[in-house]
């Protein structure tokens, strides 16, 4: 099958699909929506009571409708007209949207149909906008008498469009240029330096140009200002702020282009309606990520991340990777990524997504899109990350709340970063398309881009009878495709006369355009501003140049270094003008110690033969909780590390609520029970250790673990006053499951300790801390767990200790350091299998912590980490 062939088919699919889905009647396009409106105008009856109801029509923009629309108005208020009106209000200069569907032809169409109806036309030839000094300035650029003219007329099905002259109104105009700048309001920038400029070229001479001129429009000591109306009686000087600024770009890359020399000057910039965060690229590619992570085996998946930001494949090297090995850098990213979501590491997740993908890969340090780029990863994945952690959730639930998130409207707190920061003053970047109907006092044109014909257009196609349609250019034959060409290519350029006609009206009172001669060769010269925009421009500077209207200024481009001091102008507002960041080598140390309870035991001269920590180990749980792997007691459900890990990822998972039952056995009729019980035991391979197991004992398994679980919740806990709680009663907004924590040891940077809590939870005004232990012991009475607590060979008082001084510092950021002694409850271990249903036994606690006691463990700490950093040095 021939590519050609394969594009043929696919759009029938695609159409035949379509079709399907609209007679469902579950989907309905705007498009739909309309002719089925069309339709429904059939019946006699509706289209009777709506003209008896409607007596007058109003069709604002009316150059942007299409047939269906019109054959919607004309039905209502044209047929049989028994006194009703319809008012088409439109420019056809201004018809720019032919790719949602727009005819123009349909206006010309409606004009010449009502003229037959004797309507009556009205020019509104009157422009209320901009200073009158740059409307004559339009009426020369579009209609002027001299040289070229590539504006106008525009030619639709033979018939032309004429520029018709706009006057000033004759009183009351709302704004003048100020007596101090009294250059003409079109600044025609010549570009110096060499006769001939590519395209690229000349995009970065005008970015350069744009934000150089920005910044001495905004100048402190002779800042741009014009004039506004007050009143009927006078006028006020008004000094030029940043939002007043547009710059009116074709494309979007021409938009980060232009940013990009904004960002390097500093001044404050936004897209005009950015979508928001969560309907980013970025965002969409993240859900790709986890999607890909929760069904690694779908081919769909693993190819839109192959071809995304994460590994940057070119379309064409897809087919290697359907049969490459599993040991590849692709397949072994993913598998290490899949096990840290199975085991709920997303910080470490994230982390690793940013570090080992090409993601943030660059080679232009000062490339604005992958500064974008970077800021919208850090930015969800910290929303993501809080969610996570906030509700315990895992993977699917997390693309759940994204995916959520992607359906919201764009709001005030999840507008990007990267925008948010100048979200109150700031130059405004938008397409030419984005900026109809809207206006700014000072305009930039950006459009220097090439236009080309893509391998697929549609274009317009009259057939045997005489009827308009759009048709693909898929099954043109090369003779066919001449003239499609021809015809697109026509098209085009009409549309682009009109797109600039729209860009150059949005100012108020200035607007800049550049000049330059293009090279000689079809890609740069196959352009609007070569085709439309350079002969006006041209024609003018070489004729007497009128002074009130234009202003010349020719300009070379410098090199920039964005870390030359010398460059900054201190007369510039210092929250706008780019102050540059000068690196200075540090004196720390750039090694940064990361400690642990474990790692500080370890180091502490304890027994080496001590399992170690969960975390230490790289295994499920950050609890640093040590289990006996080798004992004589006996229980259905036996001692070992991979056992604990299990009980904790079900108590991190699980809702406390659902263990409020009479009896335990009720827990095993719990589908959502059951379901994480198994998927933990085949994860932690349980089962599968000892061959032979039969599924019998799988179900002892499951009726020891809800039993433990149970009795944990349902215990009888007694708080610092003595009075006693159940957990299955806190409520969830109450406790926070595995809280990760990382606390700067001292004032000397790069000297952390790590760990996580099993459970947090605050009652009344203390907050607690707990640990699971699911140690089996021969004893579980007080005077036992006290021992087996300040056993030399767990250390788990110095657990207890590190814990409470992270909860000290955590309540002293919040409170301060007096309220948050205060607010200390106590710590608490949990030995789960001692536990009883409204019994206390198997809880160990520490209530009294003073400020005296803190500071000791911190001093102990401190010793420990510093003692082990010298002597590894």
């Amino acid at each position: 099958m021939t590519s050609e062939t394969f594009l043929q088919k696919t759009a029938l699919i695609i159409a035949d699909m379509v079709l399907k889905e609209f007679k469902t009647s579950e989907w309905m396009s705007y498009d739909q929506m309309i002719l089925k409106t069309r339709d429904s105008l059939e019946n006699p009856r509706l289209r009777k009571a709506l003209q008896s109801r409607y007596r007058v029509g109003i069709l604002d923009e009316f150059q942007d409708t299409d047939g269906a629309q019109y054959e919607i108005f004309k039905r209502l208020f044209l047929e049989s007209n028994d006194d009703r009106a319809l008012y088409l209000i439109g420019d056809p200069k201004q018809s720019i949207y032919g790719f949602r569907g727009a005819d123009i032809g349909i206006y010309l169409q409606a004009k010449e149909e009502l003229k037959k109806h004797k309507a009556e036309e009205i020019s509104l030839n009157v422009n209320y906008r901009s200073v009158p000094e740059l409307i004559r300035a339009y009426n020369e650029i579009f209609g002027g008498k001299s040289g070229k003219q590539s504006f106008f007329p525009i030619l639709e099905q033979s018939i032309p469009i004429q520029y018709e002259p706009v006057f000033a109104p004759k009183e009351n105009i709302k704004v003048l240029l100020s007596d101090k700048q009294k250059q003409g309001p079109i600044q025609i920038v010549r570009f110096t330096g060499k006769d001939f400029w590519n395209t690229q070229d000349a995009k970065n001479a005008w970015g350069q140009f744009i934000s150089e001129e920005i910044l001495k429009l905004i100048h402190k000591e002779d800042p741009f200002t014009y004039q506004v109306a007050e009143g009927d009686l006078y006028y006020v000087e008004k000094k030029l702020k940043l939002r007043e600024i547009a710059v009116l770009v074709k494309s979007k890359s021409e938009g980060k282009l232009a940013e990009q020399f904004l960002k390097l000057r500093g001044i404050p910039c936004s897209f005009y309606k950015q979508e928001g965060i969560y309907q980013s690229a970025e965002s969409y590619q993240i859900s790709n990520i986890f999607e890909c992570l929760l069904d690694p085996n779908k081919p769909s998946s693993y190819r839109k991340l192959l071809l995304g930001d994460l590994f940057q494949i070119h379309p064409a090297h897809l087919p290697y990777f359907d049969e490459h090995s599993i040991d590849s850098y692709e397949k072994s990213i993913l598998d290490r990524w899949k096990t840290l979501s199975m085991d709920r590491k997303f910080s470490e997740l994230f982390r690793s997504i940013e570090e080992d993908s090409r993601i943030f890969l660059t080679e232009d340090a000062t490339d604005i899109d992958w500064e974008r780029k970077r800021t919208n990863y850090r930015q969800i994945f910290r929303r993501l990350l809080q969610f996570q952690i906030a509700n315990q959730a895992d993977l699917e639930e997390v693309l759940e709340e994204l995916k959520l998130l992607q359906k919201s409207f764009k709001n005030e707190e999840e507008l990007p970063l990267f925008e948010k920061e100048t979200e109150k003053d700031a130059v405004q970047i938008l397409t030419l398309h984005a900026s109809k109907g809207l206006e700014w006092p000072v305009v930039f044109l950006f459009n220097l881009s090439g236009d080309y014909i893509p391998e697929v257009y549609d274009y317009p196609f009259v057939d045997k009878d005489g009827k308009l349609s759009w048709k693909l250019s898929l099954w043109d034959n090369e003779e066919e495709k001449k003239i499609s060409k021809e015809i697109y290519s026509n098209q085009s350029l009409n549309e682009n006369k009109r797109l600039l006609y729209v860009g150059i009206t949005r100012s108020k009172v200035r607007i800049y355009l550049p000049f330059y001669t293009p090279l000689n060769n079809w890609k740069t010269r196959d352009s609007a501003y070569y085709k439309i925009l350079y002969p006006r421009l041209q024609s003018i500077l070489e004729n007497e140049i009128d002074t009130d209207l234009f202003h010349v200024v020719s300009w070379a481009p410098t090199p920039f270094d964005s870390t030359d001091p010398k460059r900054i102008d201190w007369n510039l507002d210092s929250e706008i003008c780019f102050t540059p960041l000068l690196y200075e080598e540090p004196e720390t140390s750039k090694t940064i110690r990361l400690n642990s309870y474990s790692s500080l035991r370890t180091s502490m001269n304890f027994s080496e033969e001590v399992s170690l920590s969960v975390l230490e180990e790289k295994t499920r749980i950050q609890s640093d909780d040590v289990e006996n792997s080798e004992t004589v007691i006996k229980d259905a459900l036996p001692s070992s590390a991979s056992i604990g890990s299990f009980l904790h990822s079900l108590l991190e998972e699980l809702d406390f609520s659902i263990f409020k039952t009479t009896t335990s056995k009720e827990l095993l009729k719990n589908e959502k029970i059951i379901s994480r019980m198994d998927f933990h035991l085949d994860y932690f391979r349980i089962l599968k250790r000892e061959e032979g197991r039969p599924i019998l004992e799988k179900e002892t398994v499951q009726k020891r673990t809800v039993e433990i679980l149970w009795n944990l919740l349902n215990a009888n806990i007694l708080d610092q006053k003595g009075v006693s709680f159940r957990l299955v009663d806190l409520p969830k907004e109450n406790r926070v499951s595995e809280m990760d924590f990382y606390l700067d040891l001292d004032t000397n940077p790069g000297n952390f300790l790590r760990g996580s809590i099993d459970l947090v939870f605050q009652m009344d005004d203390k907050f607690y801390l707990a640990d699971y232990k699911s140690n089996l012991l021969e004893d579980y009475s007080t005077i036992s767990l006290k021992r087996n607590v300040e056993n030399l060979e767990s250390r788990y008082d110095l657990q207890r200790d590190i814990y409470a001084l992270v909860l000290y510092e955590y309540l002293k950021n919040l409170f301060g350091p007096k309220e948050a002694l205060q607010k200390i409850g106590g710590v608490y271990y949990f030995f789960l299998r001692g536990m009883i249903y409204g019994e206390s036994s198997g809880i160990y606690s520490d209530f009294f912590w003073s400020l005296e006691r803190i500071e000791s463990i911190r001093k102990t700490v401190l010793e420990s980490t510093t003692f082990r950093w010298e002597k590894s040095n």
